[in-house]
Order: structure tokens, then sequence, then C-alpha cells
């Protein structure tokens, strides 16, 4: 990487589209094959955008120009699908595959559903959110197992979704559970119901179908926790690149990380706001309270608050700090 070393561990050259390839650097393993699914379930969703910006984190213009989206908390949906296409891992034959990512556009879905009446899984049925993107999901593991062997044959185990969604694989049906999923939510705990102060996200409303056994909540969120920390990863959310613009690994210069721990984010303190702690859990309010009467910041240096107790550029204090929270709830 000529002067900026510390970029070498982060950066891949991607690898020919040769199978196996010709080109340096060889494939490494784990090998993962990207499913080609079924437009319904990825492509014609995108099509059914009301927005140009949604789901989708840059846009091509005249001149072989890319604009990036100032912000898309979707967007990791279609960047993480452009990132296995063209990943050291990839393979393009399924029998040597040790993992097997689906890209359905689970998140879109959710964008869609708030714009456009079309499409709905079920057809005729109009329900919150987390159920037509967890029917649509249902839908495309029938469709794997009409058209191929593979999921089939470990149970889905070494299948990869992602549910890049406020609560994530909460609400997934205990067929494609087994799978292993990236999300945002790491929340562990079982029985669970749904902390979103957002009706059309609340996974807890009950639907009788007849694509579904019975009661739709006894084949999904009753029967697992929203997370296993043993098979699952929690990836962060999608953040626009000027969050990142003083990171060394997007080519700044290092700095000393002399902060202990830094959050700036929306604390939810405002009247009517989160009164009950119904989604951000009490734990941002929690520890930003703890650290104003311990005096976290003049014996820690531990930044915790908001743009206005916080202040500064917010990616050069990302750069200098050793430890970032990341909280549920709120906006940031």
């Amino acid at each position: 990487m000529g002067s900026k070393p510390w970029l070498e561990p982060a950066v891949t050259p991607p690898v020919a589209a040769e199978d196996p390839p010709r080109t340096k650097p060889q494939r490494v393993r784990p090998y993962i094959y990207v499913y080609d699914v079924k437009p319904d379930f990825s492509t014609d969703i995108l099509q059914y955008r009301i927005e140009r910006a949604h789901c989708n984190y840059r846009q091509f213009q005249h001149g072989n120009l890319t604009s990036w989206i100032g912000y898309n908390a979707y967007a990791l949906e279609s960047m993480l699908h452009e990132t296995f296409l063209a990943s050291e891992h990839r393979t393009f034959d399924p029998e040597e595959a040790d993992y097997f990512y689906v890209p359905i556009m689970w998140a879109c879905l959710f964008d869609v559903y708030g714009w456009n009446p079309l499409p709905r899984w079920p057809k005729e049925v109009h329900g919150p959110r987390p159920y037509g993107a967890a029917m649509m999901q249902l839908e495309t593991v029938r469709w794997l197992n009409a058209t191929f062997p593979w999921f089939a044959r470990r149970g889905g185990r070494d299948h990869i979704w992602l549910t890049a969604t406020d609560e994530g694989a909460c609400c997934v049906f205990k067929d494609v559970w087994p799978g292993i999923f990236l999300s945002h939510w790491g929340r562990t705990e079982f029985p669970h119901t749904s902390g979103s102060q957002y009706h059309a996200d609340n996974y807890g409303t009950g639907i009788y179908h007849r694509d579904h056994d019975g009661e739709w909540l006894d084949q999904t969120s009753r029967t697992h926790a929203c997370f296993d920390p043993k098979k699952d990863l929690v990836v962060p959310a999608f953040k626009r690149t000027e969050h990142f613009r003083s990171s060394p690994y997007v080519g700044a210069s290092p700095v000393e990380r002399s902060i202990f721990l830094f959050f700036r984010g929306d604390l939810r303190l405002a009247p009517g706001q989160d009164p009950e702690c119904k989604y951000s859990r009490c734990i941002r309010q929690t520890l930003y309270n703890r650290s104003r009467a311990e005096n976290w910041r003049e014996k820690y240096n531990v930044l915790l608050g908001d743009q206005a107790t916080v202040q500064g550029d917010y990616s050069l204090l990302l750069s200098q700090s050793l430890f970032c929270l990341v909280a549920p709830g709120g906006v940031g």
C-alpha cells in the first residue's frame, strides 16, 4: 500500500470472475456461494421503490460518476450483496461451498411496504412489515427447496441471511431459523416481545393465513430468540461515508486513541420520545446519567452524550476512541 501500510490488512483486490481464478489472489476458505435468487425476492422489490435513493448506498450518474447516498439505514443490503459478489471467498460451484448467501431484499421490502401497495406476502394481506418480510423469506426457502438441493442437505444451517431491520431475526419462521443471521439486533433473551414503538414494525400482531400453519407467532417469534451468538453475527447499521472519513482504514493517518469510550447520539430524553424505554431499553440513558453523576469524562475520558453535550468532529472523535458504544434505540 505504499505510504499507507496500515491499510494492507483491510484491502483485498477483487478475485477475477473465473472458477478457479487464474490470477492472484487465490480464493480462500470459507467458500461462499451467492444465489441468483428469483427476482420476486430481490430485483423486483428494487423496481417497486418510490424513492430512487431507497435501498441503495450509491447511485450512478452521467459521465460514469458515482454519487453516494447521504443516509439509508437499509443500504447494507445492497452493499453486502456486492461485497460477496467480489469477495475472495466467493465460489461459483455450490458443491464446494462452505456457506450459501441468500440475497433477498428483506429490508428493502420494509421501505416498499410504506409506499407501494405491491408486492405483498401473502398477496392479499397488508400486515405488519416484519410479517411481510418473514413470509417472503419463507417463500424463498420453499423456492430454494423446489429448485436446488443445497438448503435441504443441512436444514439451512449453512445458509446466511441478512435481516437489516430494527429487530432483525426476531420474527423469522422456525424453518429458516437454523441458518446464520446477520443482524443489528443482538437480543438473546427468550421469550421476547417486540420493542418497536412504530406499529408497522411490531411483530407481535397475531395473523392466521392458509400459507402457514396456524397463528404465525407460533411458527416464528415464540419458537426462538432474536439472536444466537453461537451462530449469528451482529453487524453495524449502514452509515454514510462522512462518518468514516477520518478512519485510518479508508486512508486517513492514524491518530492516538485517547478517548476510552465514545457515544454521541439521540438520548431520547425529550418528553414523549421514549418514556418507557420500550425500544432503547434505557441503556443509553442509564449510561449517560451515570457518566455525569460519577464524572466519567474527568476520571476515564469517557465521552457519552448528544450533540449538545459532546461537541467536535464526529469522524475524528471516532478515530480517537478505543471503544465506541452501539446502544439500541434512538436514531444515532
